[in-house]
């Protein structure tokens, strides 16, 4: 059972982003700087007998740093993730910082209002529980 839609056009475009944040000074970044860019993380979804469950890593983001919205039945996940606080000069930096944004378009199957949302040790869990009517049932069998 197909309960969400995949934009194959979007996983190609994080594909070539992830190619291209190797190289600063790369076309496609423009006068963007690190603060301005924004980060899809990866994101595992589960079909369970009655939700979809995503699990996204998002390390160093805390709950007021998360904003979950749904609307039109379009899932949508942002934040961002500030620069740490420096004592000294900073030598190297690797960490990414940034907006994050993910969306995903959920079916009509899907119970919208019922959304729970947990974020432990950085990784952020979704339930998205299935309508009654969309979860598969048990029909007895009487004998004549």
């Amino acid at each position: 059972m197909n309960l969400i839609r995949v934009n194959p056009l979007r996983d190609f475009d994080r594909v070539f982003d992830r190619f291209w944040s190797d190289f600063p000074l790369a076309a496609h970044q423009g006068s963007q700087t690190t603060a301005e860019r924004t980060w899809a993380p990866s994101v595992d979804i589960e079909e369970t007998e009655n939700a979809l469950v995503f699990t996204m890593d998002v390390p160093g983001l805390e709950k007021s740093d998360i904003n979950i919205s749904v609307e039109n039945n379009q899932l949508t996940i942002t934040g961002e993730r500030k620069p740490g606080e420096n004592s000294g000069e900073t030598l190297l930096s690797e960490r990414w910082t940034g907006k994050i944004f993910r969306s995903f378009r959920l079916t009509a199957t899907v119970d919208a209002e019922n959304i729970s949302a947990n974020l432990k040790n950085g990784v952020l869990t979704l339930v998205v529980p299935k309508r009654e009517e969309a979860r598969p049932r048990q029909i007895p069998v009487s004998v004549q």
